[in-house]
């Protein structure tokens, strides 16, 4: 047991050891680890010193830092900071604490059994590129074909393309089988290689159907691609589906990292607009993932974000209008008609004598208050299907 050290003395240590430690990280560590051991023992202070060594490793400041986050992300938030020098830098750590989590979790996953066994397996051992990866995912064979049928062709996994001739589906019988025909391009030889997937015993009338992996079609879009059990993609799926349960990953994400190694990005805040357009009425609704530590301001800002990216203005109905939609609505017949508008109106003029219409005037009123409150969000922009998006 060592005299106790002050916090001023413990920061000095550390930062004469690590470089300069942002005063915002400083607080983060204080709250997460607290102080104590450092001030009391060699041990403590050896363990904030690896605490800080880490962060700076995983990029929260420093030259690995710009290499942190995504466009999205860093716009968002650093279009909230503030001119304050103290603000702007917690601003920044809220965006770099998700990059740091993210970057924490594809180190670790990428030791997970499932992933290392799989790049052992096809991959020689290491991530593709990009290329290569795109290349594999669109060659058909590796959907239908499994390593030994590839080594009984003598074709090399990573080494190919390919395109495919045939899918016959089960008709008929209650035992079904799949027949794939492909044809393997290696190097200056052509192959043509036909395999059968046997499929379950089912009813005679029930559809024949193939498991199915998603994959990245684009950064913003998954697709999922039919394939056969005994085939390299049912390799890769298992192991996605492993490292989605242990992961904040979804299955093409876990996809994505297993063949290239890219970290997704956890984010702090993910969001999804969906719009129902039907013939009598549009809804559009938002939901959004929010982490517990995000502090309420940052959330709110994003909530305002999304709106105007997607809805632009956000025009409410006037309360005159909305008076005169509430009234015509009430006065609606059983088919959610008016049978007579003149008659309406004149029910109107005569229960307000200080807001009086004419006939022209009243129907306005009326229709734009529906477009507003029953047709809300019917001209923003639609997203692609499923899409959620991070801030």
């Amino acid at each position: 047991m060592r005299n106790s050290l002050s916090e001023a003395q413990v920061r000095a240590r550390i930062e004469a050891q690590e470089g300069p430690v942002p005063q915002a990280w400083w607080e983060y560590l204080q709250e997460l680890w607290g102080f104590d051991q450092a001030q009391t023992s060699q041990r403590g202070m050896a363990l904030l010193a690896r605490h800080v060594r880490h962060l700076k490793e995983l990029g929260a400041w420093g030259e690995a830092s710009a290499k942190l986050g995504t466009k999205t992300s860093t716009m968002t938030f650093e279009q909230h900071m503030t001119a304050n020098d103290r603000e702007r830098e917690k601003d920044r750590v809220l965006r770099a604490r998700g990059d740091v989590f993210s970057n924490y979790v594809g180190k670790k996953a990428g030791q997970f059994a499932s992933v290392l066994h799989f790049r052992g397996e096809y991959l020689d051992g290491a991530p593709l590129t990009v290329k290569q990866a795109v290349a594999l995912l669109g060659s058909p064979a590796v959907r239908f074909l499994g390593r030994k049928e590839f080594d009984r062709a003598n074709v090399w996994i990573l080494e190919h393309s390919s395109r495919l001739l045939r899918l016959v589906e089960p008709q008929g019988s209650r035992r079904r089988t799949w027949i794939a025909e492909l044809e393997i391009v290696a190097g200056k030889r052509k192959v043509r290689v036909r395999t059968k997937h046997p499929g379950r015993a089912s009813p005679e009338n029930a559809p024949a159907s193939l498991p199915s992996v998603s994959v990245p079609k684009n950064p913003r879009e998954d697709m999922l691609l039919p394939i056969f059990p005994s085939s390299v993609l049912h390799d890769l799926k298992r192991a996605a589906d492993d490292l989605a349960v242990e992961f904040p990953w979804e299955q093409s994400l876990a996809v994505w990292f297993i063949l290239t190694g890219t970290v997704p990005r956890v984010a702090p805040i993910e969001y999804g607009v969906h719009r129902q357009d039907q013939e009598h009425y549009s809804r559009t609704t938002m939901t959004m993932v929010v982490e517990p530590w995000l502090p309420g301001d940052a959330v709110k800002y994003a909530y305002t974000t999304i709106q105007r990216r997607y809805l632009g203005r956000q025009r409410q109905p006037g309360s005159d209008n909305l008076a005169v939609f509430e009234f015509v609505v009430d006065r609606m017949n059983d088919k959610g008609e008016i049978d007579d508008w003149d008659a309406v109106m004149a029910e109107w003029n005569s229960n307000h004598p200080k807001q009086k219409y004419v006939k022209w005037m009243f129907v306005r009123a009326f229709e734009r208050a529906r477009e507003l409150i029953i047709f809300f969000g019917r001209d923003a922009t639609p997203q692609p299907r499923n899409e959620v998006i991070s801030l």
